[in-house]
């Protein structure tokens, strides 16, 4: 076959591969809180639209009954998503206060109709002297080893030693909650931040998001560092820092952040102070040097019943 013909064949056979991945749909899941009374639900999320599927309420396998805390965190292994509730004392039932559970997506043929069906495998107690804190948290699953990764902290709290989010590892197998560090910026003894978005890249590497803007450091998306090191400040206690990746533009919202493995880009997924003003909406977000770029703001669409949407999380397999 001549030179010619074949540079053009494989052309044109990259520009139809450019075209599939520029077109392949990835689907990802959230879980929105407790909002104006309303029950916690489960979407699926197209992140190429926004167009969203109600899949149903978030009920208790063994009950029935919705769910009472609040699952902020969604991380997938293989075909298994995960929910990691954050850390509220004031409810009653200890297991209900902070827990990691299985979250399964269940067709609306069923018997009780379209619901996601939450199954606790274990509370995240601290095994730490560090106990978890505040009502935010963020999360993703590191198959390098083997845990699920989770941000605990709150935007209105601030830690005995100035922190305002600690970086933890849950077990999938038990929940069980293993302190890493206080998140600080650049250095040991950096500024404190706040991160409720958290998504791993294929390499491993952990990167967050804030929306909001807490204690003075602009919005931003983060690259939170390993291993841990010594806190200098704090005898016996450790640190994780984080590096300003790019900033992201003013929301005053909290934000899900989620890696898309098929397609290798991050998503950010804010959270919708109303259904309508402003609008859960998902973005593709890419690295800068200074501002991040941000695609489209694609509206989740139809609108939810209720916003704040924190949970985020586009699994590599389909979810069972």
């Amino acid at each position: 076959m001549k030179n010619w013909i074949k540079k053009t064949m494989v052309a044109a056979a990259f520009v139809v591969a450019a075209q599939s991945v520029a077109f392949a749909q990835s689907i990802g899941f959230s879980v929105n809180d407790r909002d104006n009374a309303l029950p916690q639900l489960c979407y699926r999320i197209n992140v190429e639209d926004g167009s969203a599927t109600e899949v149903g309420d978030l009920v208790d396998n063994i009950t029935g009954l919705n769910a009472v805390a609040e699952y902020e965190g969604l991380a997938s292994v293989g075909s298994v998503l995960y929910g990691v509730s954050e850390f509220d004392p004031a409810l009653g039932n200890p297991l209900e206060r902070a827990n990691v559970a299985t979250i399964s997506p269940e067709p609306a043929s069923n018997p009780a109709g379209g619901e996601c069906r939450r199954a606790i495998i274990g509370q995240s107690g601290d095994a730490a002297a560090n106990t978890l804190f505040g009502t935010e948290a963020g999360s993703a699953y590191r198959s390098q080893d083997g845990f699920i990764y989770t941000v605990y902290g709150d935007d209105m709290t601030i830690g005995p030693r100035g922190e305002i989010m600690r970086l933890y590892t849950n077990s999938p197998t038990s929940g069980r909650a293993v302190f890493v560090g206080d998140v600080r910026l650049d250095t040991p003894t950096g500024a404190a931040i706040y991160v409720d978005g958290l998504a791993i890249d294929s390499t491993g590497a952990i990167f967050g998001s804030d929306g909001r803007g807490i204690a003075g450091q602009p919005e931003s998306f983060y690259r939170i560092n390993l291993p841990r090191v010594a806190d200098p400040n704090n005898a016996g206690n450790f640190v994780v820092t984080a590096t300003r990746v790019c900033t992201l533009p003013a929301s005053n919202e909290d934000t899900g952040l989620a890696f898309d493995f098929a397609n290798s880009r991050f998503f950010i997924l804010y959270e919708g102070a109303t259904p309508a003003a402003p609008a859960p909406r998902v973005q593709q977000i890419t690295a800068a040097s200074g501002a991040c770029v941000l695609g489209p703001a694609n509206n989740l669409n139809p609108l939810p019943i209720a916003g704040d949407f924190e949970a985020f999380d586009i699994p590599r397999q389909t979810v069972r």
